[in-house]
């Protein structure tokens, strides 16, 4: 069977990077590691009790990286009394954190960070200055993705600007975030420590959409709401459908056939995450999402293939699929709009109470 199951406000935050080796590392982002013993220490602390996830985190650790990737090209550096400014004045606002931090980094691992962070800080000003543009359009298209529409409208794109300049500026560095992220080779290695065995590799734009003859209908009774059960584990996605799509039998004129079972889901938070889940027996007919020179992925003991594409078919959409066997059943997960972390953290949630792990 086949199932399918806004970045956070803190993409500001100092997530560091280590190059020496990639024990312990989870993500590479062109030719940098993000460890997990960093978030985990230090950024789970401090925002895990105000809805931040680890991947929010992740996800913004990488931002950090792609932008200061463009440093040099933007013609951003930084100094080294800049940076031996910064930490004589981390070190006197916040002396306990300061001693922490050179306690757990060393002093030359805090100062890379601290330049490290400096330099992002550098970035994204140019980037507001020079390569971003701050108009009518992109007013309008903030007020769409937060849902403020209504609430804003009586005020005038300059007023706005003088009311939510940081939130607005955010969002614009964000969309140019987005675009150089596509530029980037971005690996992810495994999932934190309840995974640590799990082995990430995405397959980047290599989807296959098989189009078949089928009839859908909703699947009713006791069935359905087994399967439904079955996927309460994604606690902000609720089941908008149910269907059993069938097949014409061989020399049929009759769609008698069940090729698979598909439920769709929406995120209750923002409608525009999708989960659409597929479930298929031994008979795979129109399961067929063969990739070409495909690469497999190994997550709480399962083979999966992982895929991830940008503007497949629907335009500025981030779609994420899984396909994995077990059980004598397939299963599809497709993610629309979820990042690619937390796609992967939903499918492990799934094949842990499938395997009972």
């Amino acid at each position: 069977m086949k199932m399918f199951l806004n970045k956070s406000a803190y993409a500001d935050n100092n997530l560091s990077v280590k190059n020496e080796n990639i024990n312990g590392a989870i993500v590479k982002v062109n030719d940098k590691y993000i460890y997990h013993d960093e978030i985990n220490e230090i950024f789970l602390q401090q925002f895990g009790k105000v809805g931040v996830s680890y991947s929010d985190i992740v996800e913004n650790s990488i931002d950090e990286i792609v932008a200061t990737s463009y440093a040099e090209k933007l013609g951003v550096f930084v100094s080294e009394s800049e940076i031996d400014n910064a930490i004589c004045e981390y070190e006197a606002i916040n002396k306990e954190a300061y001693d922490k931090a050179l306690k757990i980094y060393g002093e030359t691992t805090l100062k890379q960070k601290l330049k490290d962070r400096l330099l992002f800080v550098s970035t994204k000003n140019k980037v507001l200055e020079q390569e971003v543009k701050i108009d009518a359009n992109l007013i309008e298209s903030f007020k769409s993705q937060k849902e403020l529409h209504g609430e804003l409208d009586k005020y005038s794109d300059s007023e706005l600007m003088k009311r939510m300049n940081k939130e607005i500026k955010d969002y614009a560095f964000g969309l140019w975030v987005k675009e150089k992220r596509k530029e980037s080779k971005i690996e992810y290695l495994k999932l934190y420590d309840k995974y640590k065995k799990d082995c990430l590799v995405f397959n980047d734009n290599q989807m296959s959409m098989p189009k078949i003859d089928a009839k859908e209908v909703a699947l009713d009774g006791d069935e359905g709401k087994e399967i439904l059960a079955s996927l309460s584990i994604f606690e902000k996605y609720n089941p908008v459908s149910v269907y059993e799509i069938l097949v014409k039998p061989n020399n049929k004129d009759d769609y008698t056939e069940r090729a698979y079972i598909k439920v769709h889901l929406v995120n209750e938070d923002n409608n525009d995450k999708i989960l659409d889940v597929i479930i298929a027996d031994k008979n795979e007919t129109g399961i067929d999402y063969g990739l070409k020179d495909s690469k497999m992925s190994t997550l709480c003991g399962v083979n999966v293939k992982l895929s991830k594409s940008e503007n497949l078919n629907v335009d500025d959409k981030i779609i994420t699929r899984a396909v994995f066997k077990l059980n004598k059943h397939t299963y599809v997960m497709d993610g629309i709009n979820i990042e690619p972390f937390e796609f992967t953290e939903m499918v492990s949630e799934l094949l842990s109470k499938l395997t009972n792990k």
